[in-house]
């Protein structure tokens, strides 16, 4: 269930995954936040989207702050 607030976002997601580091290594999706912004590594899930490597995507999401409390 995705609550009402929070802001709704264009996010474009490109066609592979990126090593890059957090806690460990791991695989980034590459992300941007225009159509002409900069790659970026995106360092989580998108709850309901599985992305398949060789396609790009724009996604329409609704991004919101997780009480972070386990």
């Amino acid at each position: 269930v995705i609550p009402a607030e929070g802001e709704v976002l264009s996010m474009w997601v490109g066609p592979e995954r990126q090593t890059c580091m957090g806690v460990v290594e791991m695989q980034c999706l590459q992300v941007k936040w225009s159509e002409d912004g900069a790659w970026e590594n995106f360092f989580s899930s998108i709850d309901g989207f599985i992305h398949v490597p060789g396609y790009n995507y724009e996604l329409l999401v609704r991004r919101f702050r997780v009480d972070p409390t386990p």
